[in-house]
């Protein structure tokens, strides 16, 4: 079995939304450590109850310490292309393998994400953004190679592959492929992160992928957070999924 380690990127919205993450994940995935790439906005203060809820070390960092960027040169949704960018480049884990959560998502189920020498990709709903494919086709001339959206609620990257991924764009470094995405970001288009890494590693790697369908529910509101008693109620309610989902949008 291969080995990896978990990175959960957090908005100081999600905070609240990690313990439960971090205790499904102890319950349910078998992984060597755990990484928070925090915003420096808010302090976060429940490193100490963490350590109670996994025997797995946790790391914490602040996202201005794993990758800098300068939001004031993208043309769109900064923040969002922020978090994206410390996702796929993050360095601090130890393992090539890491696997990516979004700090909304809870995993219910014990799920496999390698069989034999294949990388599972979790698909969840099909999503079609044009935006998307016409920034990977400016970025590495590929499009939607796979006939579905790779959005999902977590994906397992191999460090090994990103760095192809820069070496394919010309760049030697993380800094280097950042100039790209200042030129090639605007209105019409913009990258995903999953749809990036998902058919780039399809299109170059297909003797070593496979999809499974995720199994899972997605819940929002106009808020800006969730409460320990709703979060409960969602784990709670949705024991036959493999994932829970629960957005807010009343935070940017």
């Amino acid at each position: 079995m291969k080995k990896y380690d978990i990175v959960l990127v957090s908005h100081e919205k999600d905070f609240n939304n990690i313990k439960y993450i971090i205790e499904h994940c102890e319950k349910n995935l078998e992984f060597d450590s755990i990484h928070l790439i925090l915003s420096d906005r808010q302090p976060y203060t429940d490193m100490e109850l963490l350590e109670k809820l996994t025997k797995r070390p946790v790391y914490k960092h602040l996202e201005t310490d794993v990758l800098k960027i300068d939001k004031s040169r993208l043309k769109h949704r900064p923040n969002w292309i922020y978090q994206m960018m410390l996702k796929i480049f993050q360095n601090v884990t130890t393992n090539d393998n890491f696997l990516v959560i979004e700090s909304d998502c809870i995993i219910l189920k014990n799920l496999e994400f390698f069989n034999d020498n294949k990388t599972i990709f979790y698909l969840g709903r099909d999503h079609y953004h044009q935006q998307y494919y016409t920034f990977n086709q400016r970025l590495l001339g590929i499009g939607r190679e796979y006939n579905h959206s790779f959005i999902s609620e977590f994906m397992m990257y191999d460090k090994k592959v990103v760095k192809e991924l820069l070496n394919k764009t010309n760049c030697d470094t993380v800094d280097n492929f950042l100039e790209l995405i200042y030129c090639y970001v605007d209105w019409d288009s913009y990258p995903s992160d999953y749809d990036l890494y998902g058919n780039f590693y399809y299109k170059n790697y297909p003797e070593n992928f496979k999809t499974k369908i995720l199994n899972f529910d997605m819940s929002g509101k106009n808020s800006n957070y969730w409460s320990d008693d709703e979060i409960k109620e969602l784990i709670q309610t949705h024991q036959d999924k493999d994932a829970i989902s629960f957005h807010c949008w009343g935070h940017n």
